[in-house]
């Protein structure tokens, strides 16, 4: 039997846009990541990602815009931490809410699709850069990570 993922990450799309979040909490306070959280016992990994969805931005989808999109392994000092279940949700052409906006867990705002994937943009979570473009084309990888402190230090793509 395969272990569920105990954390769950969504990119969200709607067009050309990305819906971003800036955490008030550790880890990554300041930076721009995608929206998720810990995955409850008792719940699939698709049924968590759906539930933290709602909870972080009030938005309800539905199974079927949630594409699964791998899983990413995390280390710190090459010590494991978890697994976390990636997902690409994909809305409509419009979010149909105004951004920025505060929720509980921190700044939701869209962005364009190219200011994210800009190589120059140091905005973003440290792990969301390399895994972000397979994200959006939707494509499944087990990716590995390693950090040391707040520094990624090591991004593999397992096949």
């Amino acid at each position: 039997m395969v272990e569920l993922a105990k954390y769950n990450l969504a990119v969200i799309t709607a067009g050309d846009e990305l819906l971003l979040l800036n955490r008030f909490k550790k880890p990554y306070v300041g930076l721009w990541n995608g929206i998720g959280g810990k995955r409850k016992a008792a719940e699939s990994e698709l049924a968590g990602m759906i539930r933290e969805l709602a909870e972080e931005t009030g938005i309800q989808v539905s199974e079927v815009q949630c594409s699964p999109t791998g899983y990413l392994e995390w280390s710190v000092d090459d010590n494991y931490q978890a697994t976390i279940a990636l997902f690409h949700v994909d809305l409509a052409k419009s979010f149909g809410t105004q951004y920025p906006q505060r929720m509980r867990e921190g700044i939701l705002a869209n962005f364009p699709t190219a200011w994210a994937l800009d190589e120059q943009n140091v905005g973003l979570t440290p792990d969301l850069i390399p895994v972000l473009p397979y994200i959006l084309k939707n494509e499944a990888h087990r990716y590995v990570t390693n950090f040391r402190g707040s520094q990624l230090i090591k991004f593999e793509i397992k096949l």
